[in-house]
């Protein structure tokens, strides 16, 4: 008779397998602009793996703009609090790339790693946090030079 260990291994695999799968999904969506009285355009940036691209999404009209070239498999995208600014993971590329977001023009390139998958931007917009997934180490690059100055956490 086989132990509960063995018979639970193959659900636990396929749960975890499907998290992995999700998660990126969930976190491949990021949102650009204002919330005030008057609220400019808000604009959703979908990251498509297969293509090397990011489609920003204008949410107001539910239309999608060009899509716009980054490195290879991009994977997250990440926000400056002003709406200024995207940051995506490019997890094949070992980069990311910086969008303006008023362009939507790539205006910089961040070498950070072996395989950057996710990343935050800090409230005050001022330090990007960039995971290396098989690097096993957190990068931290500063927002106003686009660099990485700090080694790996």
């Amino acid at each position: 008779m086989r132990s509960h260990s063995s018979l639970l291994r193959p659900i636990v695999t396929a749960v975890a397998m499907l998290a992995c799968f999700l998660a990126p999904v969930a976190a491949t969506v990021a949102t650009a602009g204002t919330a005030s009285a008057a609220p400019g355009p808000i604009t959703a940036f979908v990251t498509n793996e297969n293509s090397n691209t990011v489609t920003p999404v204008d949410l107001a009209s539910n239309t999608a703009g060009s899509p716009i070239p980054v490195g290879a498999t991009p994977v997250d995208v990440a926000i400056t609090p002003d709406g200024s600014t995207a940051y995506v993971t490019n997890g094949a590329a070992n980069t990311v790339s910086v969008i303006d977001v008023a362009t939507d023009t790539v205006v910089a390139t961040i070498p950070v790693g072996n395989t950057p998958f996710y990343l935050a931007v800090t409230p005050d917009g001022r330090t990007v946090y960039v995971t290396n997934l098989r690097g096993n180490t957190v990068l931290v690059a500063t927002s106003i030079t686009d660099t990485v100055p700090a080694p790996a956490l």
